[in-house]
Formats: C-alpha cells, structure tokens, sequence
C-alpha cells in the first residue's frame, strides 16, 4: 500500500550503463511507457501494431511495411492485462482517477480484440489491416498463404485474461 515507490528514480536503459542512463521515477517510466504504446496503435483502433515482433521473433514480415500494418493477438491480449493489472494496482494506491482511466482503456482494447482480431468465431494469431477496414487474418482458418490455421498462444491468454466470453473459451477448447 506505499504508493512512494512510484517515486523510485531508477535509470532507463542505455547501452553506455547505469551511471549514464537518464533517471526517472518508476511513475514517469510508466507514463513512458504507456504514452508510446498510445503513440504505436492501428489507426482507428485501441490495438498495438506488431512492431519488432511479439514472442515469435521468427515471424517477422518479410516486408518491413508490414510492421506497421500488423497486429499480434498475443500481444492484444499482454495490453489487456497490463492496462488491468496496472489499473488495479493504482485503485489499490488510492489513485482512482488514475486507474479509472486505465480500466476504460483496457476495455476499450477489449472491445477492439472482440470486435477485429476474432473472425469466424475464431481469434486470429496475427491480423493486418490494409486500410478502408479490411483486415486480412493470418495464423487462422481463412489464412491460405502460410498454411497455419490457429495460434493458441493468444487464446491460452484471452482465456487466462477473461477476454473471450464462456461461450468463445469453450469454442477455442475444442
């Protein structure tokens, strides 16, 4: 319950060290961190672009444009999570307005995840959004270039995460 570590200065990272990192409190970490995750979403949604990759660093798109075309429903599912986790944590500090406003962005994200990266009843392991609303889904049943038809990572999390309804867990249980 000591909301004062948020005023911990610890270094940020720099490849010259510690001693010539820049400092900041663990609160202006977060903020950093949760202002460039805002800074990097698919236009017109509440969802990370795929970036440098997620765990699979083996899927990197052999276009670099991709990068920023893709999302990785694994990594929908880690935002939901963090922005929950991070929200319950500040309530639990007495920071209600602050954590108020990361539930509604968690929710958000989680109307985007239901609404965009769950085609056919089935989440998408990746999701490319090519403009004027079309989204080609791939790691699923309609992906017919890589072959791969589910990624059960992102469901293992949407499930742990309570981001699928009952109804969509026990689908992706079958």
């Amino acid at each position: 319950g000591d909301a004062d570590f948020l005023d911990t200065l610890v270094p940020f990272f720099d490849p010259e060290g510690d001693d010539r990192a820049e400092q900041a409190s663990i609160a202006e970490h977060l903020g950093r961190a949760l202002g460039l995750i805002r800074a990097r979403l698919i236009p017109g949604t509440e969802l990370a672009v795929y970036g440098n990759g997620d765990w699979n660093d083996a899927l990197q798109p052999a276009d670099p444009a991709m990068r920023e075309r893709l999302c990785s429903a694994w990594t929908a599912t880690l935002h939901f999570h963090t922005l929950t986790n991070l929200s319950a944590a500040l309530r639990y500090l007495g920071m209600a307005g602050q954590a108020e406003a990361l539930a509604e962005w968690a929710q958000r994200v989680r109307g985007d995840f239901q609404r965009l990266l769950i085609a056919d009843g089935t989440l998408t392991g990746l999701a490319e959004f090519n403009g004027g609303g079309a989204v080609a889904y791939l790691l699923h049943p309609r992906d017919s270039d890589s072959g791969i038809s589910y990624s059960l990572l992102p469901m293992i999390h949407a499930i742990i995460d309570g981001l699928f309804t009952p109804e969509q867990a026990r689908h992706h249980l079958d």
